[in-house]
């Protein structure tokens, strides 16, 4: 007995099926619609009777829209508007100090690394804290706490690798 395979129209039989979305392919015809990779049986999401990767074609096609959803929807970064020039000359001595803010933490150290006794650890961008193997996520080339991994400008904690520096 045959099957006919969706997306070749090629008879397909015993030895050579795979079955998935209800019906019977040839292993290398189940392939993503949009990015046209080789899919595994039920490893995939479907929409209109065709397959496509689950995350990053079927997410960004057809789920849902918004920040860090999708891969799509985020919001514009509108730089503001350069102000007219005013009569307030930019020299050095207009300006104070910086002062420390109080209730903010502080970054503890200006080093990246510190040296503990189990080795070397790196310090989280985030809160200035060592961030030891079983706690880090590593995002933009640095080591984070997971909580502090946070957007700047809604601090919606983010996921590794799913954003941007802008």
């Amino acid at each position: 007995m045959s099957w006919t395979c969706p997306r070749c129209q090629q008879p397909v039989y015993f030895a050579e099926k795979v079955s998935s979305v209800g019906k019977n392919w040839h292993r290398f015809c189940l392939k993503c619609e949009h990015c046209h990779s080789i899919l595994s049986p039920g490893g995939h999401a479907e929409h209109n009777g065709r397959p496509y990767c689950h995350k990053p074609c079927y997410g960004a096609l057809f789920g849902p829209r918004g920040v860090n959803i999708g891969g799509v929807g985020c919001y514009p970064y509108n730089p503001p508007a350069p102000s007219p020039a005013s009569s307030v000359s930019l020299s050095p001595g207009n300006f104070s100090p910086p002062r420390p803010r109080a209730g903010l933490p502080q970054a503890k150290k200006s080093l990246s690394y510190t040296k503990t006794f189990t080795g070397e650890t790196s310090l989280c961008p985030g809160c200035g804290d060592p961030v030891y193997f079983a706690e880090k996520v590593m995002s933009l080339g640095r080591n984070w706490h997971r909580p502090c991994l946070r957007c700047q400008r809604c601090r919606k904690t983010l996921t590794a690798g799913s954003h941007a520096e802008v």
